[in-house]
C-alpha cells in the first residue's frame, strides 16, 4: 500500500514548494488569546463559489422551469436571478466582488456565460469535466495560489437560500476572523437542525472553543446524507445541518488535502507549475479524466477533524436548494418569488 504524503516529504514529491507551509505544519489550538486581525487581512480575503455540479436531485423541476438540461445554479428559481447570481449578491457583502472566484465546468459554458461576463477570466477557474468536490476544491485552490499565495479562502455552494442573509453575513465576518488568527484551522458552518432530514450531512460539535459567545466548537464526527434513524439520533442529540460553508487561509486546505488526497495534489500538479495555473485544455482534460471522483467531506473533512472547527449559523433560516420539497420550501418564504409570480 502506497504511504501517505506528509507535510515534511511534500518538498520531496512532485508537488511544488507553492503550496507549502512548513512553519504551520502542527495541529494548532484554537480559541486562545483575544482576536488579532488586522485591517491588512481583509485585502487576503476570498470567495470560491462551488458552481460546477450537476444539480441531478433537483433536474426534473429545473428542466420543467428551464426547458434545457442546465443545472440549478443556472436557473431562476427564486425569482429573477439565477441561483449563482444570487450567490455572488451576496457574498458582495463579505468581500469586494474583484476577490471572488467561481469553480465551474467546461460543459455548462453556455449556461453560465451571462452571469459570468463580468468576471476577470483569472477569477474563472473553470474545469473540463466535473469530478467530485475533492477535485474542485482542490483545483481551485491551484489556480488561486496564482492570485494570492496568502488567501484566507470561504468555499460557497450556490444553492444556497436565507431568510435573513444578514445573520450569514456576521457568521462569516467571524469565521474569517477565526481562520485569520488560528492559521491551520478549516472552520466549517453548521446550522442547528429543525428536524431529523436525510437529504442533508450532520456535524456532530464536540466541547465549545474559546469564547462560548462566539459559537465554535471541536469537529467529533460528519455523517453524509444518513438514513433516518441515524438523522432522528443525530436531531435528538443536537446534531448541527452541514451547510458546506468553509473557511480557512489556502496552506491550510492545501495541507489538509496533502495529508488525506495526496494523489488528487500530485495529479494537478500542472495546475500549480503553470503560469496563471493555465494549463492546455487537452492536457487539463486528460488530468481530469485520470482523477477519481471524491467527496470533499468523505474524503478531506472527515480525516482531518482535529484541524476543524464549527461555527453554529442561528436564526438564517438556512436552506440548501437540493431537492423539490427544499425548493418549494424556499420558495414559500421568498418575496423575490412571491412578487415574480404576481
Amino acid at each position: 500500500m502506497r504511504p501517505s504524503l506528509s507535510l515534511a516529504t511534500l518538498d520531496q514529491s512532485h508537488i511544488p514548494e507553492l503550496i507549502l507551509d512548513r512553519q504551520t505544519s502542527a495541529t494548532p489550538t484554537m480559541g486562545e488569546g483575544p482576536a488579532v486581525t488586522s485591517e491588512g487581512s481583509y485585502r487576503h480575503r476570498w470567495t470560491v463559489i462551488l458552481a460546477g455540479g450537476e444539480g441531478v436531485r433537483l433536474r426534473p423541476v429545473t428542466k420543467l422551469i428551464a426547458g434545457d438540461d442546465r443545472p440549478k445554479q443556472f436557473c431562476r428559481l427564486l425569482g429573477d436571478s439565477t441561483l449563482l447570481a444570487r450567490t455572488r449578491e451576496r457574498l458582495q457583502h463579505v468581500v469586494p466582488r474583484g476577490q471572488s472566484a467561481m469553480i465551474l465546468s467546461k460543459g455548462h459554458e453556455r449556461y453560465f456565460a451571462e452571469d459570468a461576463a463580468d468576471v476577470e477570466a483569472s477569477r474563472l477557474f473553470v474545469q473540463p469535466m466535473n469530478k467530485g468536490t475533492t477535485a474542485a476544491i482542490a483545483f481551485g485552490l491551484l489556480r488561486l495560489m496564482h492570485l494570492d499565495q496568502d488567501a484566507t479562502v470561504g468555499f460557497f455552494p450556490a444553492d444556497h437560500d436565507f431568510d435573513d442573509p444578514r445573520q450569514f453575513t456576521l457568521a462569516v465576518e467571524s469565521a474569517y476572523e477565526e481562520a485569520e488568527n488560528r492559521r491551520e484551522r478549516i472552520v466549517v458552518v453548521g446550522v442547528p437542525a429543525t428536524r431529523a432530514d436525510v437529504d442533508y450531512g450532520w456535524i456532530d460539535p464536540g466541547p465549545s472553543l474559546g469564547n462560548p459567545e462566539r459559537q465554535f466548537c471541536k469537529v467529533t464526527r460528519f455523517w453524509v446524507k444518513p438514513p433516518i434513524e441515524t438523522a432522528k439520533c443525530l436531531f435528538e442529540q443536537g446534531c448541527l445541518w452541514n451547510t458546506f460553508v468553509m473557511v480557512g487561509r489556502i496552506r491550510a486546505f492545501l495541507n489538509a488535502l496533502a495529508l488525506t488526497a495526496p494523489q488528487v495534489l500530485e495529479q494537478l500538479c500542472p495546475v500549480s507549475a503553470n503560469p496563471y495555473g493555465l494549463v492546455p485544455d487537452g492536457q487539463l482534460a486528460d488530468i481530469f479524466r485520470s482523477l477519481h471522483p471524491g467527496d470533499f467531506v468523505r474524503q478531506v473533512l472527515t480525516a482531518s477533524t482535529e484541524r476543524l472547527a464549527v461555527l453554529r449559523l442561528k436564526g438564517s433560516g438556512w436552506i440548501e436548494l437540493g431537492t423539490p420539497p427544499q425548493l418549494f420550501a424556499a420558495r414559500r418564504r421568498n418575496p423575490a418569488y412571491q412578487d415574480s409570480q404576481r
